[in-house]
């Protein structure tokens, strides 16, 4: 796998944003269904970006941006609308890329983790 065009961090996860943003309109659609339309706005401002020979493993769509940054980027857009915790919470539960991204895992007692 290439490089993100974003973070410049070697793709580790060759999840492509378009399966990402499958899982999260999902979500989000059941939470809050009237962010959608935005959401899917911000959403295209970054996958338009994702192209390459490097393919997602599940989509087999190119890819150029990795999870992290994609889910970032939702992110940012979320904490701009002020959500609610809960939201929030389920957000970090579900779409949590950043222990990823920074190459290892956090376990249940490590700070930092968000109880529930």
């Amino acid at each position: 796998m290439g490089a993100c065009i974003l973070c410049e961090e070697q793709i580790t996860n060759p999840l492509c944003p378009e399966r990402i943003e499958e899982q999260m309109s999902t979500w989000l659609n059941e939470r809050q269904p009237e962010l959608i339309t935005k959401f899917f706005e911000v959403s295209s401002e970054i996958i338009s970006k994702n192209s390459s020979f490097d393919r997602c493993i599940i989509k087999d769509k190119s890819m150029n941006i990795c999870p992290y940054c994609y889910s970032q980027h939702i992110l940012h857009w979320l904490l701009s609308i002020s959500p609610s915790w809960d939201l929030l919470k389920e957000f970090f539960l579900h779409f949590d890329y950043y222990r990823e991204h920074l190459g290892h895992s956090l376990n249940e007692n490590s700070p930092g983790r968000m109880s529930s």
